[in-house]
């Protein structure tokens, strides 16, 4: 029972490594962790649009690029309804980022400001795979960043919690993270603890 016990528990931290997310909320160190590629905002554009090689596109209201409605970014998406938003890239990835201002006593709207937490979703050939969440500082410049142990191709964005208030996304950020051998050394590390503790006496 204890040999039966070990192994199931040694499989459970071998699948946690293999399908785990590693979430970002600094993005110096998101950059420090893999080779990603900035794409940042055209100058223009409403409804459906391209960003660098990634194509986004609104999930509800109006979406479009606008340049005064936040301070902290010099070009912003910004969207008339719930801030959801479709991010399809153009060829599989680990690793996405975005930048993201959550507006409360500043911005030019002049409100409504809501409280929002939103959910990310990880698609790869339109079967979701993993999600994470997030609340943003209100008021700054902040960044959401992932990086995932498995190959996705879009990205869905959902405001899950709050309402028709005023959010904004910046830059976006895609590449692969350097794999490490966390997973082989796991299986080893398991094989092993097994191997021994379990030797015919």
């Amino acid at each position: 029972m204890l040999r039966f016990s070990i192994f199931i528990f040694s499989l459970f931290l071998l699948s946690s490594q293999v399908f785990g997310l590693v979430v970002f909320d600094n993005k110096q160190a998101f950059l420090n962790a893999t080779n990603a590629i900035e794409h940042q905002l055209p100058s223009s554009g409403s409804g459906t649009f391209a960003v660098g090689t990634l194509t986004v596109s609104q999930a509800s209201g109006f979406t479009g690029i606008f340049n005064s409605l936040t301070p902290h970014l010099p070009l912003h998406i910004g969207i008339s309804d719930l801030e959801h938003l479709d991010v399809n890239i153009n060829e599989d990835t680990t690793v996405f980022g975005f930048d993201f201002v959550e507006p409360n006593l500043d911005g030019n709207l002049g409100g409504p400001f809501v409280d929002s937490t939103f959910t990310v979703t990880l698609f790869d050939d339109n079967v979701a795979q993993d999600s994470f969440t997030f609340n943003a500082p209100n008021d700054t410049l902040a960044f959401v960043g992932v990086t995932a142990e498995f190959d996705f191709d879009r990205v869905e964005i959902r405001e899950t919690i709050g309402g028709v208030g005023n959010e904004f996304y910046g830059s976006f950020f895609t590449g692969n993270a350097v794999p490490e051998p966390s997973t082989i050394v796991m299986l080893i590390s398991s094989l092993l603890l097994f191997g021994v503790i379990h030797r015919p006496k």
